[in-house]
């Protein structure tokens, strides 16, 4: 699972390594369980569905940087609607984890 977390962040907010999969993690693990439940299901679906979405036979995690890019935007304009619901769950996880890091702050110029 952080794999494939660790792999969203760095497409989605073009983050590698900033700890916004661990914070996801850790996010995850404070939710009830049938929500918890429900969002390490997307995380598996989203690992493990590029063969059905963009066919090919690879994990998400394993996909070159340009496939997972096509991956991503498949989701989030797909005419499925759990796939652009699934997708969003995955960039507000991404954009919210690494927006409360302290150190993206000063990046940013906020001032708390």
């Amino acid at each position: 699972m952080r794999n494939t977390l660790e792999a969203v962040a760095n497409r989605m907010i073009g983050v590698d390594n900033a700890g916004v999969a661990d914070g996801i993690v850790d996010y995850i693990g404070t939710l009830p369980a049938p929500m918890r439940k429900d969002i390490q299901r997307l995380i598996f679906l989203f690992e493990y569905l590029p063969p059905v979405v963009i066919f090919r036979f690879a994990r998400f995690s394993r996909l070159s940087g340009d496939d997972q890019d096509r991956y991503i935007e498949a989701w989030g304009t797909s005419r499925v609607g759990l796939l652009r619901t699934g997708f969003r769950v995955l960039r507000s996880l991404s954009v919210s984890t690494y927006y409360q890091n302290p150190a993206v702050w000063k990046a940013i110029g906020y001032e708390p």
